[in-house]
C-alpha cells in the first residue's frame, strides 16, 4: 500500500472514531449532511481521496471538528536549530 493510501485510510479511520465517540450512526449522520450512507462509509474506509477534501471536511464539521493540515520539517531538518545551521550563536 502506498504512503498516500495509508494516510487517506488513517484520516478516514480518525473520522470513524470521531463519529463513534459522538455515538452517531452512519445513517443519522449521512441524513444530516445530505450524503448517501454508502458514501459516508467510503469516506470512513478510504479517506479524503474517495470523495474529495470538501466532502471529507463536511463530515468532520458535522462532528464538531475541523480538518487542519500541518506541515512539519522532514526528520533530517529537525536535527538542526530552528534558524538553521547558522543560528547566530558563536563559540
Amino acid at each position: 500500500m502506498s504512503k498516500q493510501n495509508e494516510l487517506d485510510r488513517a484520516a478516514g479511520a480518525a473520522l470513524r472514531a470521531l463519529r463513534e465517540k459522538a455515538c452517531r450512526s452512519q445513517e443519522d449522520l449521512s441524513i444530516e449532511i445530505d450524503m448517501d450512507q454508502s458514501t459516508l462509509s467510503k469516506v470512513e474506509r478510504l479517506g479524503p481521496s474517495a470523495v474529495g477534501w470538501t466532502r471529507f471536511c463536511k463530515v468532520a464539521h458535522a462532528l464538531g471538528h475541523e480538518v487542519e493540515i500541518v506541515f512539519h520539517p522532514a526528520q533530517q531538518e529537525q536535527a538542526t536549530s530552528p534558524a538553521g545551521p547558522a543560528s547566530g550563536r558563536r563559540r
